[in-house]
């Protein structure tokens, strides 16, 4: 069993691995897709926002799904969605292709994404989810790092979505061969009823639930919205040479990856540590906003990455306790979504201001949509003291 248990555990890091390929991919991939199709900033929006109008159709689907058909079926679905996709991406003879082929991406990513919190919230101690959510900032990390790579030996943007493709099918050839040893117990009622998984209705009544889901909204802006626009801000807004900034956005990446390591040794006080990390969200928003000079910029990217990194899986790993078992699949399935809805709106908001006002404006809203949502996670935290003053 306990064999078995690690091989999981291992495809779902892989997983995520393939999951956060994308993220790192896309930033330093932008300004070469751009010119080969002769785009401006805000197209970037319009590819990002198709996407994740399939990652949130997976992510509200997400609890109806596992009931009917099961957590493997929903992964192996995924990978093929995601493969058939990136293939047609690094393939495409013109933008439109690429745009067409961005809602099956984001379908897949969605279901990889809410399918796999969701069984890790059911069957993974808080560590293992904090390690979890550092393989996907393994993958960003190698996909910038591949990205540039590929750049400075003279290679195009198409060399890395090949390569995520690549890891699909990897992904979907682990799925086909452990199928079976993908099971979520049902869970029991409470008052005595049924066992059974509440109606997306029944979770959506809950205040919490909405609270949370504003919160992983603004919470993606801010760690895809940074990721995405801090390669093109510092070589063409503040002077970085291609290799560095891209360097740098590396950096970011694994500053977040190794947050995500570090931090999943601690599991307790999740609410306490994300409330720090939010407030440190903040200082490096403002600090890079400010462009004091190239030392503070690169402080700035370090923490960015390190404080952001403990924010999500805690917020995931949290999840069942707040809401309860029955609600979890489509409570997480909802924030996942919204996530999703946050990095399609806020980077493409960020990408708009910055071609209106200019490239530093984009700093400035991200560092907005920082102070938000630290506020907006206080007020999730006041409603978590009040139900549990409420259960005394």
């Amino acid at each position: 069993m306990k064999q078995n248990k690690l091989l999981l555990i291992l495809i779902a890091y892989f997983g995520f691995v393939s999951l956060g390929f994308f993220d790192g991919v896309l930033g330093v991939a932008w300004p070469g897709m751009r010119e080969t199709f002769q785009l401006l900033n805000r197209a970037q929006g319009v590819l990002v926002t198709l996407g994740v109008i399939g990652y949130i159709s997976a992510g509200l689907a997400n609890g109806r799904f596992i009931t009917r058909y099961g957590i493997a079926t929903l992964m192996v679905a995924s990978a093929f969605l995601a493969l058939f996709s990136r293939t047609l991406q690094a393939a495409a003879p013109g933008w439109w292709l690429v745009v067409l082929a961005a809602p099956l991406a984001g379908v897949g990513a969605g279901m990889l994404d809410a399918g796999m919190n969701t069984y890790a919230a059911a069957r993974f101690r808080p560590r293992l989810i904090n390690w979890l959510h550092a393989s996907f900032g393994i993958g960003t990390t190698l996909g910038a790092l591949a990205m540039t790579g590929i750049l400075t030996a003279g290679g195009t943007w198409r060399v890395g979505f090949g390569l995520m493709g690549g890891l699909q099918l990897i992904l979907l050839v682990l799925m086909m061969i452990t199928f079976r040893r993908w099971r979520l117990d049902e869970p029991e009622a409470a008052g005595g009823e049924d066992g059974g998984y509440a109606s997306n209705w029944e979770t959506l009544r809950q205040p919490r639930v909405w609270l949370g889901i504003i919160v992983f909204f603004l919470y993606t802006g801010v760690e895809v919205g940074f990721a995405n626009w801090a390669f093109t801000i510092l070589t063409e807004s503040r002077g970085f040479g291609e290799g560095t900034a891209g360097l740098l956005a590396t950096l970011y990446w694994g500053c977040f990856t190794i947050g995500r390591i570090v931090l999943g040794f601690i599991e307790t006080r999740l609410d306490h540590l994300v409330r720090w990390a939010l407030f440190g969200a903040m200082c490096g928003a403002l600090l890079f906003a400010v462009d004091l000079n190239p030392a503070v910029t690169i402080l700035a990217i370090i923490l960015l990455g390190m404080v952001q990194a403990p924010v999500f899986p805690a917020l995931i790993a949290y999840t069942p306790r707040r809401v309860g078992k029955t609600h979890a699949p489509n409570a997480i399935g909802f924030q996942i979504a919204a996530a999703g809805i946050g990095v399609a709106v806020l980077p493409g908001t960020a990408g708009a201001l910055g071609d209106w006002i200019g490239l530093e404006a984009i700093g400035w809203f991200i560092l907005s949509v920082s102070v938000g949502l630290f506020v907006m996670h206080e007020m999730l935290k006041r409603d978590d003291r009040l139900q549990a003053s409420d259960h005394r």
